[in-house]
C-alpha cells in the first residue's frame, strides 16, 4: 500500500506549439510538504525543451512567485 502522505514535489511541464513560435509553462503544485518549482528549474525546463529566445521572464517570475499553479501560462512567442 503507498503512502499517501509521501511529499511530492511540485513540477514544471513546457509544451511548445507545433510552428515552434509558442511556449507554455503548467507549473503542478506540491503535495503533502513536497518541494515548490523554482525560478531555476522553470528555466532549466524551458532550456531543455529548446526554449532559449523570447522569453517572457516578467511571466515566468510571477508564475513561480505568484504560485499560480496547474494552468498553463504563454511564456514565449
Amino acid at each position: 500500500m503507498e503512502n499517501s502522505t509521501e511529499p511530492i514535489d511540485g513540477t514544471c511541464s513546457v509544451v511548445i506549439s507545433e510552428d515552434g513560435m509558442n511556449a507554455w509553462i503548467t507549473l503542478s503544485s506540491p503535495k503533502n510538504g513536497g518541494a515548490e518549482v523554482n525560478l531555476e528549474k522553470v528555466n532549466k525546463a524551458l532550456e531543455e525543451n529548446g526554449v532559449t529566445v523570447n522569453i517572457n521572464q516578467l511571466v515566468v517570475e510571477q508564475t513561480v512567485y505568484l504560485k499560480l499553479w496547474d494552468h498553463p501560462h504563454l511564456v514565449a512567442t
